[in-house]
């Protein structure tokens, strides 16, 4: 017991050392109360909380008027509290927040729906007219395209597609082509 206690001590504490050598003499004497709460405070130096108050409780039943044991017990327990208390102040609020809750303070969108300008940015001709702009079933072409391997053409097809969908809010089918396009890109 005496090395387990110096291990506790040393610097750097070698906390498991200190608790195979208690967990020797509890092997022996189960009911060593000296042990027991050596093991406790070997268990406080390896984050093992938890059973660290196991066995400080232990320890107390078996020396109900040690008073260190006492004092280390509650120890652990106000660190306990304060260490809930602390994490509950960090996360406090982070599931009650709506979406959006980091630009709390930013100025309202006067339009949350995109416009033409935005759309138009969205997409690869540079500005320039697309030729497949007044296509009707421009996605059906563009995989006609994709499958001949005009690939260039067939990526201006899928953006008419996609900003067709868009405009009219066909989001399945909007999201269904992106995938299409994103594949060619790959």
């Amino acid at each position: 017991l005496n090395l387990a206690l110096c291990c506790l001590r040393a610097t750097p504490c070698d906390a498991f050392r200190a608790l195979e050598l208690c967990e020797e003499v509890l092997n022996a004497e189960p009911e060593n109360p000296k042990a027991t709460y050596r093991k406790a405070k070997a268990l406080i130096e390896l984050g093992e909380i938890k059973e660290a108050e196991w066995e400080l409780v232990r320890a107390c039943k078996l020396m109900p008027k040690d008073a260190a044991i006492r004092k280390e017990l509650e120890q652990l327990r106000q660190n306990q509290r304060d260490e809930k208390a602390k994490q509950a102040a960090t996360f406090q609020g982070l599931f009650e927040r709506s979406p959006g809750f980091a630009s709390e303070n930013r100025e309202e969108a006067t339009s949350s729906r995109l416009s033409k300008e935005d759309i138009d940015d969205i997409y690869f001709h540079d500005g320039k007219e697309n030729p497949y702009e007044g296509a009707e079933r421009p996605w059906d072409l563009a995989r006609e395209l994709q499958g001949q391997g005009q690939l260039e053409d067939a990526a201006q097809a899928w953006e008419v597609a996609m900003g067709q969908t868009a405009a009219s809010e066909a989001w399945l089918d909007h999201f269904a082509y992106s995938f299409e396009f994103a594949t060619l890109l790959m």
